[in-house]
């Protein structure tokens, strides 16, 4: 048991153990239109406004979370710019959501949890528009908070941290004015259902709903986002257990959470357990303090890790820029302006241990020089490409191990959150285990779970005996599941387990997420490229990081590392590369085939995408 967090930053020194708009005006007019957008503004862009053509195929984005809804951003963005189509022969995006409360917010920013929690990032860092990239008649995530707290000026408070659910939002009014830009070229259809299996063919693609219903697709993104939380086996005796909650942003944690803090549970003498040390078990926390929780909360992970506040390292006069420990521009940091010293080594055939510990060498003296961990690991992104190219089972094996603390190392926390829990340590409401969970009891009277206590690289202490303790309260903060390679039964996700059932997609050689080709196309079981079906967002997160696509918030291109591969930056930079390498092509096959010898208008290729 530790009486402190070990914050990530203190882990580097273990690593080496393991080898480690009309401008304003029109702005304006956007901003409060989508504001108070109404539900006959959503019927308006139904396709029963507008004819299409009867073999007019759509492009189907199954998940309205942020990547799929950073899918049709983009989309519609190429859309409105693209002189080869016209309102009289429009094309129809239908976006497929399961439940309303999640449209172009899914998980992570829709309207299911009851409680607020925040993105620890400030609004001008969640932008979904490439950096210099933002039409300038749309606004960006800042811009709309500060229209919006003119007639509600506490609203303003989003501006440093903002609310998921606000971001939602943001996000939902945003595609309204996106399709109103196209002027009527792109038909939006938000269609609540659920896709269940999927078959494609050179015509095309069906999917199959859960109701029934059969949409026949131009093209498919699959955009579904993390499955439905995969439970450790270990968890399997308590997940039936009303006391027991799999995941703080689920439908049932709202009754949950209810449950428990209005409840005779919620007293000082009940105890609650929550499995995890990152950012998911960090609001597990935050939402039992706020919610009044008396009793002591006991966090468990392996290695008891927790991710740095930017305010613990960075120095004073940092701070008082209003960063907000954002990193600095990369153009202000002169260690950005070559490659990292290590990759001399990799490219002069240096053996890859040789290569890792000069690795912890130069990030050691990078720390020493003044630069955070986020600043350090993101320069670093860019040589994983050609890192894993040459020597890719070494490097495979190294971003395993290491994944918990390159996840840790690659993002901070701000300080309304941390400070909250550090607080609550300090005051003896929390302690903190390093440990492995052996096995969970479930009884009328709560869990008594059984653990070993690990040394501070995670392993079981040599000699050290099974532990057990009794908590009333269990509650998983340990995130949702990017590992695919899994029996059928494992996989909560009903279009997922389907397509395992078939083997009709491969796992990824990290074993993170499914396997795609370089323009996103998902890969059938036998290694084959779909011909209609590609697929962005967290379950493409192995993909990410080994391979190298531009970045939106900053120049250069490289890989993803750790949480900025599943991060907004991360998961629109796959949108955007997406968008750029297969609008084109989707849009052909959305249109209808030329009749009587007619002929389309001449073909339009979208900027930056190079003739096939």
């Amino acid at each position: 048991m530790f009486d402190r967090p070990r914050l990530a930053f203190e882990a580097v020194f273990i690593w080496a153990e393991s080898l480690e708009l009309l401008l304003i005006l029109r702005k304006y007019a956007i901003i409060k239109a989508v504001t108070a957008r109404k539900d006959h503004r959503m019927a308006a862009n139904s396709p029963a406004q507008q004819t299409l053509p009867e073999d007019t195929k759509p492009f189907v984005i199954v998940g309205a979370g942020f990547a799929g809804t950073a899918t049709a951003l983009h989309f519609l963005l190429k859309a409105a710019e693209d002189p080869s189509l016209s309102a009289d022969k429009p094309l129809k995006l239908t976006v497929l959501e399961r439940y309303p409360q999640q449209m172009h917010g899914g998980i992570a920013y829709g309207r299911v949890p009851a409680f607020e929690y925040n993105l620890n990032l400030s609004s001008k860092r969640v932008t979904p528009f490439a950096a210099g990239k933002k039409p300038r008649d749309l606004p960006s995530f800042e811009e709309y908070i500060q229209e919006r707290a003119k007639d509600d000026p506490p609203f303003a408070d989003n501006l440093a941290n903002p609310s998921r659910q606000v971001y939602g939002q943001y996000l939902h009014d945003l595609i309204d004015a996106a399709v109103a830009r196209t002027g009527g070229k792109v038909v939006l259809e938000r269609k609540y259902d659920e896709a269940v299996d999927l078959v494609d063919t050179p015509q095309g693609t069906t999917v199959h709903l859960k109701s029934g219903e059969r949409l026949q697709a131009a093209h498919v993104m699959l955009a579904t986002g993390f499955k439905e939380a995969v439970m450790p086996k270990f968890a399997f005796n308590a997940a039936a257990h009303p006391q027991f909650l799999d995941y703080p942003y689920s439908h049932r944690a709202n009754t949950f959470f209810d449950k428990l803090l209005n409840g005779p549970n919620n007293a000082e003498d009940k105890t609650t357990l929550v499995l995890g040390t990152g950012l998911s078990a960090m609001d597990t926390v935050i939402r039992l303090l706020d919610g009044g929780y008396k009793g002591k909360i006991t966090m468990l992970s392996r290695k008891a890790q927790f991710h740095p506040t930017y305010k613990t390292f960075l120095d004073k006069s940092y701070m008082e820029a209003g960063l907000q420990g954002e990193p600095r521009p990369p153009d202000t940091l002169p260690f950005t302006k070559k490659d990292p010293d290590f990759m001399g080594a990799v490219r002069g055939g240096t053996p890859p241990q040789r290569v890792f510990k000069e690795m912890l060498y130069e990030f050691r003296k990078r720390q020493r020089e003044g630069y955070t961990s986020e600043e350090i690991l993101s320069h670093w992104e860019k040589s994983v490409p050609e890192l894993f190219a040459r020597m890719p089972e070494e490097t495979n094996k190294f971003l395993a191990i290491n994944e918990t603390l390159i996840n840790l190392l690659r993002v901070g926390t701000t300080p309304e959150i941390s400070e909250k829990v550090f607080a609550a340590m300090d005051g003896g409401q929390i302690d903190v285990i390093g440990g492995t969970v052996r096995n969970i009891h479930a009884g009328n009277k709560g869990f008594v779970i059984d653990y070993a206590l690990n040394d501070r690289l995670g392993r079981p202490l040599p000699d050290g005996e099974v532990q057990t303790r009794r908590f009333d309260t269990l509650i998983s903060g340990i995130g949702n599941s990017t590992k695919y390679d899994l029996p059928p039964a494992q996989i909560g996700d009903a279009l997922w387990r389907r397509l395992r059932e078939k083997e009709a997609f491969q796992g990824h050689v990290l074993r993170d997420g499914v396997a795609v080709e370089h323009d996103f196309t998902l890969k059938n079981g036998d290694g084959t490229a779909y011909r209609n079906v590609s697929a962005v967002g967290s379950h493409i997160s192995g993909h990410m990081n080994v391979t190298a696509y531009p970045y939106p918030e900053k120049s250069g291109s490289g890989a993803r590392l750790g949480a900025f591969t599943l991060n907004i930056s991360g998961i629109l930079g796959a949108a955007i590369a997406f968008t750029d390498m297969k609008y084109d092509d989707i849009r052909r096959k959305m249109q209808p085939a030329p009749q009587n010898g007619l002929q389309h208008k001449t073909a339009y290729r979208s900027p930056g995408v190079a003739p096939a």
